[in-house]
C-alpha cells in the first residue's frame, strides 16, 4: 500500500514545484489580489511564450485526440481560462496527496515561512484528514472527528494551501501577503514547542 501511494506523492510534488504551474496559479492568484496591478501582471504573464507554447501543445493534443476518435473539423484553440483551469485543477488535486511536511518544503522553496511545521503533523495528507472527518451521507466534514493534532494539521493544511497561492501571486508581481499565515503557524508552532518542552 505505501509502495502505490509514493508515486502519487512524487508526482504531486513535481506538479507543486513546477515553476510554470506555479506562475500561472500565481497569475490568476494576483488577478484578484492586488486589482489594477495583479490584471496588469495577469495579462503580462498570459501573453508571455510559455503560456503560448503551453496553448500549442494542449491544443495539438487536442487535436490529436480527435483524430484518433475520427472526429471530423477542428478544436477551439485554447483560452487563457482553458490553460489556468487545467492547471489550477491540477494543483487543486496534488494538494490533497501531498504531505503537510512535504507542503512545507514547497514553501519553503518559493519564499519564506517565519514557523515551521511541528515534527508530529509533517506525516499528515489533506486526503487523508478530510476522509476521516467525512460524513458521507451528509458530504460534509465534521471537524470533531478529528483528535487536536489532526485539527491543528488541517489548520495548518488550510493556512499552507492559501499560502501557496499567495506566495506564486507574490513572486509574479513582488508583494507579500503572508502575515496572518505566518501568525496562525507560529501560533501552533509555538503549543508544540511548550508540549515539547514540559
Amino acid at each position: 500500500m505505501t509502495n502505490e501511494k509514493e508515486p502519487k506523492k512524487s508526482m504531486a510534488q513535481a506538479i507543486l514545484e513546477d515553476k510554470l504551474r506555479q506562475n500561472i496559479l500565481g497569475a490568476n492568484k494576483a488577478h484578484s489580489l492586488f486589482g489594477d496591478f495583479g490584471v496588469q501582471a495577469y495579462q503580462s504573464f498570459m501573453a508571455g511564450e510559455d503560456i503560448l507554447k503551453t496553448r500549442h501543445d494542449t491544443y495539438n493534443k487536442i487535436k490529436e485526440q480527435y483524430s484518433q476518435m475520427g472526429v471530423v473539423g477542428e478544436p477551439s484553440y485554447p483560452t487563457d481560462a482553458d490553460v489556468s483551469a487545467k492547471i489550477m485543477k491540477q494543483i487543486s488535486e496534488m494538494m490533497h496527496l501531498i504531505s503537510l511536511g512535504s507542503l512545507e518544503n514547497i514553501l519553503t522553496g518559493i519564499d519564506k515561512l517565519e514557523f515551521k511545521v511541528p515534527e508530529k503533523l509533517k506525516g499528515f495528507t489533506q486526503k487523508g484528514l478530510i476522509s476521516k472527518a467525512l460524513i458521507p451521507e451528509k458530504q460534509e466534514i465534521d471537524i470533531k472527528k478529528l483528535n487536536e493534532d489532526e485539527q491543528n494539521a488541517l489548520k495548518l493544511f488550510n493556512s499552507l494551501t492559501e499560502a501557496y497561492g499567495r506566495m506564486c501571486a507574490y513572486r509574479l508581481v513582488g508583494k507579500t501577503y503572508l502575515s496572518d499565515i505566518n501568525s496562525v503557524g507560529k501560533e501552533i508552532e509555538e503549543k508544540y514547542s511548550l508540549k515539547k518542552a514540559a
